[in-house]
């Protein structure tokens, strides 16, 4: 069986002030750390084999942080 979890980035600086950031790369803010650590606690016993994921830090901080 093949389970699959869908997950958007965090919110970011860029989020939080209105601007768009598709093609850019933007950190996350405050209330996107929050968001991170709650998707660590939903995440905790999932057992993950595969992660895709942009190369945009916003992206790789949402996902490594929560493993």
């Amino acid at each position: 069986m093949i389970k699959l979890i869908l997950v958007r980035h965090a919110t970011t600086v860029c989020n939080e002030g209105g601007n768009l950031s598709g093609i850019t790369d933007s950190v996350l803010s405050e209330a996107g750390k929050r968001q991170v650590d709650k998707l660590t606690n939903f995440l905790k016993n999932e057992k993950i084999d595969e992660i895709y994921a942009t190369p945009f830090s916003r992206t790789k901080n949402t996902v490594t942080s929560s493993l």
